[in-house]
């Protein structure tokens, strides 16, 4: 506890006691994107890895336009770089 201010504290106390009275699924739709359901249920029967797309989940996130463009640059360099 050393590492964890009270505010730290307090706030992990009180995501534990609404996590702890939820129901899976009500867990699973408080905590997943639009992007996770895409990849893990659009995706049913296909083989292969399950890749979620780091742009679709920015876009969830209310990125900046400029963010948004920094990524896709950002992404294309990585590429690139393979």
């Amino acid at each position: 506890m050393d590492y964890l201010s009270k505010s730290d504290v307090d706030a992990i106390d009180s995501a534990i006691k609404r996590v702890a009275e939820m129901s899976f699924d009500e867990i699973v739709r408080d905590t997943h994107s639009q992007e996770w359901d895409r990849v893990f249920n659009g995706s049913k029967g296909k083989k292969g890895r399950k890749v979620m797309d780091n742009l679709n989940i920015a876009r969830e996130g209310n990125a900046s336009p400029e963010m948004l463009e920094y990524l896709k640059e950002y992404y294309a360099l990585e590429n690139a770089l393979r």
